[in-house]
Protein backbone atom coordinates (compact mmCIF):
# COMPACT_ATOMS: atom_id res chain seq x y z
CA UNK A 1 0.00 0.00 0.00
CA UNK A 2 1.78 3.39 -1.05
CA UNK A 3 1.63 6.17 1.90
CA UNK A 4 -1.50 8.90 0.89
CA UNK A 5 -0.42 11.47 -1.62
CA UNK A 6 -1.55 15.39 0.57
CA UNK A 7 -2.86 17.95 -1.33
CA UNK A 8 -2.36 21.43 -0.41
CA UNK A 9 -5.00 24.51 -1.72
CA UNK A 10 -3.28 26.66 -3.60
CA UNK A 11 -3.20 29.29 -1.60
CA UNK A 12 -1.35 27.83 1.15
CA UNK A 13 1.17 26.60 -1.36
CA UNK A 14 1.38 30.61 -2.45
CA UNK A 15 2.25 31.55 0.48
CA UNK A 16 4.67 28.83 1.62
CA UNK A 17 6.08 29.25 -1.11
CA UNK A 18 6.34 33.26 -1.24
CA UNK A 19 7.78 32.80 2.53
CA UNK A 20 10.81 30.53 1.33
CA UNK A 21 11.48 32.40 -2.21
CA UNK A 22 10.42 35.99 -1.64
CA UNK A 23 7.19 38.15 -2.40
CA UNK A 24 8.21 38.82 -5.67
CA UNK A 25 7.75 35.01 -6.30
CA UNK A 26 4.59 34.82 -4.53
CA UNK A 27 3.27 37.65 -6.57
CA UNK A 28 3.86 35.39 -9.73
CA UNK A 29 2.30 32.46 -8.20
CA UNK A 30 -0.50 34.21 -6.96
CA UNK A 31 -1.34 36.11 -10.27
CA UNK A 32 -0.94 32.52 -12.10
CA UNK A 33 -2.84 31.01 -9.63
CA UNK A 34 -5.94 33.67 -10.00
CA UNK A 35 -5.70 33.58 -13.61
CA UNK A 36 -6.29 29.64 -13.81
CA UNK A 37 -8.98 30.51 -11.41
CA UNK A 38 -7.15 27.68 -9.11
CA UNK A 39 -7.90 30.05 -5.90
CA UNK A 40 -9.14 33.15 -4.97
CA UNK A 41 -8.44 36.78 -3.27
CA UNK A 42 -10.20 35.62 -0.23
CA UNK A 43 -8.29 31.83 -0.39
CA UNK A 44 -5.02 34.23 -0.13
CA UNK A 45 -6.34 36.54 2.78
CA UNK A 46 -6.90 33.08 4.75
CA UNK A 47 -3.64 31.44 3.89
CA UNK A 48 -1.64 34.38 5.06
CA UNK A 49 -3.95 34.18 8.47
CA UNK A 50 -2.97 30.79 8.60
CA UNK A 51 0.47 30.79 8.02
CA UNK A 52 1.19 34.24 9.86
CA UNK A 53 3.90 33.08 11.94
CA UNK A 54 6.27 31.95 9.25
CA UNK A 55 9.57 33.53 8.38
CA UNK A 56 8.61 36.33 5.81
CA UNK A 57 5.40 36.38 5.65
CA UNK A 58 4.75 39.83 6.05
CA UNK A 59 6.76 40.95 2.78
CA UNK A 60 4.83 38.06 1.31
CA UNK A 61 1.26 39.45 2.83
CA UNK A 62 2.04 42.84 1.11
CA UNK A 63 3.34 41.83 -2.35
CA UNK A 64 -0.24 39.67 -2.04
CA UNK A 65 -2.40 42.68 -1.94
CA UNK A 66 -1.40 43.50 -6.24
CA UNK A 67 -2.40 40.60 -7.18
CA UNK A 68 -5.50 40.34 -9.31
CA UNK A 69 -4.46 37.42 -12.02
CA UNK A 70 -4.93 39.33 -15.16
CA UNK A 71 -0.82 39.53 -15.62
CA UNK A 72 -0.25 36.94 -18.06
CA UNK A 73 3.30 36.55 -17.56
CA UNK A 74 5.71 36.24 -14.38
CA UNK A 75 7.81 39.47 -15.97
CA UNK A 76 4.54 41.17 -15.47
CA UNK A 77 4.05 40.44 -12.33
CA UNK A 78 7.54 40.92 -11.20
CA UNK A 79 7.64 44.57 -13.02
CA UNK A 80 4.27 45.46 -11.10
CA UNK A 81 5.81 44.45 -7.67
CA UNK A 82 9.04 46.42 -8.73
CA UNK A 83 6.99 49.61 -9.63
CA UNK A 84 4.70 49.13 -6.74
CA UNK A 85 7.69 49.40 -4.43
CA UNK A 86 8.81 52.91 -5.41
CA UNK A 87 5.01 53.76 -5.42
CA UNK A 88 3.92 53.40 -9.30
CA UNK A 89 0.82 51.66 -9.31
CA UNK A 90 0.20 49.77 -12.40
CA UNK A 91 -3.38 48.64 -13.81
CA UNK A 92 -2.69 45.37 -16.41
CA UNK A 93 -3.99 44.16 -19.41
CA UNK A 94 -5.58 47.55 -20.45
CA UNK A 95 -7.18 47.66 -23.82
CA UNK A 96 -6.42 50.79 -25.80
CA UNK A 97 -7.81 51.83 -29.04
CA UNK A 98 -5.42 53.26 -31.61
CA UNK A 99 -5.58 53.63 -35.42
CA UNK A 100 -8.23 51.39 -35.58
CA UNK A 101 -7.46 48.85 -34.03
CA UNK A 102 -7.72 47.33 -30.55
CA UNK A 103 -4.73 47.25 -28.64
CA UNK A 104 -3.96 45.30 -25.02
CA UNK A 105 -1.07 46.44 -23.50
CA UNK A 106 0.73 44.75 -20.71
CA UNK A 107 0.46 47.27 -17.77
CA UNK A 108 -0.27 51.03 -17.92
CA UNK A 109 0.88 53.48 -14.78
CA UNK A 110 -2.34 54.17 -12.95
CA UNK A 111 -3.91 57.66 -14.24
CA UNK A 112 -0.98 58.23 -16.42
CA UNK A 113 -0.75 58.00 -20.13
CA UNK A 114 2.42 55.50 -19.66
CA UNK A 115 2.40 52.02 -20.83
CA UNK A 116 4.55 48.96 -19.76
CA UNK A 117 5.93 46.53 -22.31
CA UNK A 118 7.37 43.33 -20.91
CA UNK A 119 9.72 41.90 -23.10
CA UNK A 120 9.98 37.59 -22.59
CA UNK A 121 12.00 35.91 -24.89
CA UNK A 122 9.31 34.35 -27.08
CA UNK A 123 7.22 37.20 -27.85
CA UNK A 124 8.70 38.25 -31.47
CA UNK A 125 9.17 34.92 -33.54
CA UNK A 126 9.53 36.49 -36.77
CA UNK A 127 10.67 39.65 -38.46
CA UNK A 128 6.93 40.24 -39.22
CA UNK A 129 6.19 40.34 -35.75
CA UNK A 130 8.42 42.83 -35.01
CA UNK A 131 7.44 45.36 -37.35
CA UNK A 132 3.49 44.63 -36.46
CA UNK A 133 4.67 45.20 -32.63
CA UNK A 134 7.27 48.66 -34.15
CA UNK A 135 3.48 49.91 -36.07
CA UNK A 136 1.55 48.75 -33.02
CA UNK A 137 3.83 50.99 -30.58
CA UNK A 138 4.09 53.88 -33.19
CA UNK A 139 -0.02 53.88 -33.04
CA UNK A 140 0.39 54.17 -29.16
CA UNK A 141 2.52 56.98 -29.41
CA UNK A 142 0.72 58.63 -31.68
CA UNK A 143 -2.20 59.14 -29.22
CA UNK A 144 0.24 60.40 -27.06
CA UNK A 145 1.59 57.75 -24.47
CA UNK A 146 4.69 56.66 -23.56
CA UNK A 147 5.95 53.44 -23.98
CA UNK A 148 8.59 51.34 -21.67
CA UNK A 149 9.98 48.11 -22.36
CA UNK A 150 10.81 45.87 -19.89
CA UNK A 151 13.72 43.19 -20.36
CA UNK A 152 14.22 40.12 -17.71
CA UNK A 153 17.78 41.87 -18.34
CA UNK A 154 16.29 44.93 -16.85
CA UNK A 155 14.52 43.40 -14.04
CA UNK A 156 18.09 42.25 -12.66
CA UNK A 157 18.62 46.45 -12.31
CA UNK A 158 15.53 48.02 -10.54
CA UNK A 159 16.95 51.34 -10.33
CA UNK A 160 16.81 51.26 -14.08
CA UNK A 161 13.56 50.33 -14.52
CA UNK A 162 12.25 52.93 -12.22
CA UNK A 163 14.43 55.58 -13.77
CA UNK A 164 12.87 54.61 -17.02
CA UNK A 165 9.12 54.56 -16.04
CA UNK A 166 10.09 57.97 -14.25
CA UNK A 167 11.32 59.37 -17.00
CA UNK A 168 8.25 58.20 -19.07
CA UNK A 169 5.95 59.75 -16.61
CA UNK A 170 7.84 62.90 -16.81
CA UNK A 171 7.73 63.25 -20.66
CA UNK A 172 3.80 62.18 -20.21
CA UNK A 173 3.47 64.78 -18.11
CA UNK A 174 4.59 67.57 -19.95
CA UNK A 175 2.59 66.56 -22.66
CA UNK A 176 -0.65 66.86 -21.62
CA UNK A 177 -2.50 63.78 -22.40
CA UNK A 178 -4.57 61.71 -19.70
CA UNK A 179 -5.84 58.39 -20.26
CA UNK A 180 -9.38 58.12 -19.97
Amino acid sequence: MSAPTLVLPAAVVVVQHGCGAGPGAALVAADAALRLERTTPSRLTEAVVLLGGHTGIGPVRSALTLADGRRESPGESLTAWLLAGAGVRTVPQVEVLAAGHRYRVDLVVEGEPVIIEFDGLAKYGSREDLVAEKRREDHLRGLGYEVVRVTWADLAHPQRVRALVEAARRRARSGGLRPA
